[in-house]
């Protein structure tokens, strides 16, 4: 009997064993990495999965002060979002280098600049060739207040920003000794470096710690995007001191980002480390987009929605966050909405927590907009009648905010085409019809008087049943409404199209429709770019 104990104990312990080492083997992070062509220009963004042990964050130059007053104060904006991402990246097990140059000596008897100095010499890397073209801007590091340039040049900075939290486990670098970044990264066996921190165009990319000088060394450097500020973005080009529209808070640092995604290294927003909503500054005025996507892949939410903000962000200068949900009871992220300037929805049956619930329910009483796709219409309507206390649901929201009677779908495909009634609505700019799609018809009928067709459906070809019971061969269908605005509460815009499965975002009409959408529930004009697109 001992020992059949003995053995089924062995038995135990090498099952957990197992266990944990198949989960020390799984500590990674899913990243969207987003870059461009350096051929095109496009925007690229590609998941990548990358060891947590192999992931290190340095935090370059942000100082307590600068001689410039416009990029201080833009410095100290930045604090309190990155103290929560670096708060949520010590807690995935990423460590934290803080990089400041020129005030070394108010770290001198730091823990953790101690701790960098401990690390043994380790040999230096052989450099590459890697020397991409300079970022634009900010070359001469001029003053940003005006073209008077009323401040002038001293060394402002003591320390970084006391308001900068440093914890146990953090370290401090000299960030003009790129050996000392080495030799930690070598230690470690640290392969990608993240970095935060200020300026861009400047010292993050080409003091030694910085980008440049890593990549030489054959580390992979990563920018975040939304927390970092480039020395060009106050309406005025530091170079010359010349008023420059291009170089307007935002679209400055989008322009050196834009370079260095082409041709220095791959950016992330800080939601992927937080799971919060981006940073801006406070007198950033672009539109803030918050996409939330609850689909589990049956129609390519998870591909298009991120490709869509991504061409939002990237071609016309909004700020985009995307939300996803974890599991079908789980959407983290929601409060986004609370600062959200038009929201974005593919969603379909979820039932999550009311703490997050409210956050929905909260958007859709204020008079900002919504751009709902396809399975919206059945965002938290699950089949499970009688879902757990602790879990919300939302039975009526196709017919409380988007004015519809969503009642299953047809097999086949669907002809689209507009009504006459909306001809010469800005949604509709450029669309010609009809046009056949690969995906089936929703009936959505009756809709709210509140509500305006623009494109109607029928069903051409059946290929069968498809999906779940109550879904018939569509040939006698009557058109159905697949595209709509209507109103909501007071002045809530809204935009639903049943339209939407992932081969529809290869139209070029269908995109174009999405784009007309954005800009009229923004009220603001089409660009020309994207008429072009």
């Amino acid at each position: 009997m001992r020992r059949v104990r003995f053995v089924f104990g062995l038995l135990i312990l090498a099952i957990l064993s197992f266990a944990a080492g198949s989960s020390a083997a799984d500590r990674s992070i899913e990243l969207t990495l987003r870059r461009r062509d350096p051929a095109t220009g496009e925007v690229v963004t590609k998941v990548e999965k990358i060891d947590l042990g192999k992931l290190a964050i340095v935090v370059v130059d942000m100082w307590d002060n600068h001689w410039c007053k416009t990029l201080a104060r833009r410095t100290a904006e930045l604090v309190p979002h990155m103290n929560q991402t670096l708060r949520a990246a010590r807690k995935l097990g990423i460590p934290v280098v803080f990089a400041p140059s020129d005030v070394l000596a108010s770290y001198r008897d730091h823990p953790a600049r101690k701790a960098m100095q401990a690390i043994p010499q380790h040999p230096r890397p052989k450099p590459n060739d890697f020397n991409p073209p300079r970022p634009p801007w900010g070359r001469t590091g001029g003053c940003e207040c005006g073209p008077e340039r009323p401040c002038k040049s001293h060394r402002a900075w003591k320390s970084q920003h006391p308001e900068l939290v440093i914890e146990g486990g953090d370290l401090i670098g000299d960030c003009n000794n790129s050996q000392e970044l080495v030799n930690f990264c070598k230690q470690r066996g640290i392969t990608h470096l993240i970095y935060m921190g200020v300026h861009t165009n400047m010292c993050v990319c080409y003091r030694g710690f910085g980008m440049v000088s890593m990549k030489r060394l054959g580390l992979e450097p990563i920018l975040v995007r939304d927390l970092t500020d480039a020395a060009a973005g106050n309406g005025f080009d530091p170079d010359t001191g010349k008023a420059n529209p291009a170089l307007v808070l935002g679209k400055g640092t989008d322009a050196v980002v834009a370079h260095i995604e082409t041709h220095i290294a791959a950016t992330i927003a800080s939601t992927a480390l937080s799971g919060k909503p981006q940073f801006r500054f406070p007198a950033d005025n672009r539109p803030h987009v918050v996409v939330v996507i609850g689909e589990d892949h049956m129609y390519g939410a998870t591909e298009t929605m991120p490709r869509l903000a991504t061409e939002l962000e990237a071609h016309y200068g909004m700020r985009c966050t995307v939300l996803r949900a974890l599991s079908r009871t789980e959407i983290p992220g929601l409060e986004a909405l609370d600062d959200a300037d038009l929201a974005i929805f593919y969603i379909r049956r979820r039932l999550i927590p009311p703490e997050q619930m409210q956050y929905v329910r909260r958007y859709m009483k204020t008079d900002k907009p919504l751009l709902a796709f396809r399975t919206t219409s059945h965002a938290f309507q699950p089949y499970d009648r009688n879902p757990p206390k602790d879990k919300a649901r939302w039975d009526a929201f196709d017919r409380e905010v988007l004015g519809c009677h969503y009642a299953g779908h047809t097999a086949g495909e669907t002809q689209v085409r507009a009504v006459p009634e909306a001809a010469g609505h800005p949604i509709l700019k450029g669309f010609q019809g009809p046009h056949q799609l690969r995906e089936t018809l929703y009936r959505s009928l009756p809709l709210a008087d509140s509500c305006k067709v623009l494109l109607v459906g029928k069903c051409v070809e059946a290929k069968g049943n498809e999906g779940r019971s109550g879904q018939r061969p569509g040939h006698d269908e009557p058109e159905q409404p697949v595209a709509w605005i209507n109103t909501r509460g007071g002045n809530g815009k809204v935009f639903y199209t049943s339209m939407g499965h992932h081969p529809s975002f290869e139209k070029p009409w269908f995109r174009r429709l999405v784009l007309n959408a954005v800009f009229w529930l923004l009220e603001r004009p089409l660009p020309a770019e994207a008429a072009r697109r």
